[in-house]
């Protein structure tokens, strides 16, 4: 009688205890994680627009001060054409335009403003200022960021 006794004894004591298993803590750590992974997912996405938007318009400048340089370097007249879904680097060639370089915007990124600017980089590099100077993008959550460029042929990232 004692044996039978001791285990109901054990058994109360535990139940008075009140605690958790290890499993039932692995569990509650799980669910909470992934309902963390929930909450925290549209800030991941709006971070992931904000560094392609930032990394397209490095590009663009990039692109452009390339097609200024390269015409100073070679002596013959660059055009960058800006459409709505892309860029396009044409370099002057003796019978026609030969087209240097074709970009489309990736996905999630548009044009805002003007949906087409045609900018001249002549053999002396400096710009050649039409209505439009300033190249400004968007990405789906509504930033905007863009080239502009100054009559003197300065190319700078800057917001509208």
């Amino acid at each position: 009688m004692a044996f039978g006794s001791g285990s109901g004894e054990r058994r109360r004591i535990r139940s008075c205890l009140g605690g958790f298993t290890l499993v039932e803590l692995l569990v509650c750590l799980a669910i909470m994680g992934m309902l963390a992974g929930i909450a925290a997912a549209p800030a991941f996405g709006k971070q992931r627009a904000r560094q392609l938007l930032s990394a397209t318009v490095m590009n663009l400048s990039n692109d452009l001060r390339a097609a200024r340089f390269s015409a100073m370097e070679e002596g013959r007249c660059y055009c960058v054409e800006v459409f709505a879904g892309n860029y396009t680097i044409t370099a002057e060639a003796p019978v026609r335009w030969e087209l240097i370089k074709r970009v489309d915007w990736p996905s999630g990124i548009r044009r805002s403003g003007t949906l087409y600017v045609k900018l001249y980089f002549p053999a002396t590099g400096l710009f050649h200022e039409l209505d439009n100077n300033s190249i400004y993008l968007k990405d789906s959550y509504g930033r905007i960021s863009g080239v502009v460029i100054s009559s003197g042929g300065r190319i700078r990232i800057g917001q509208p």
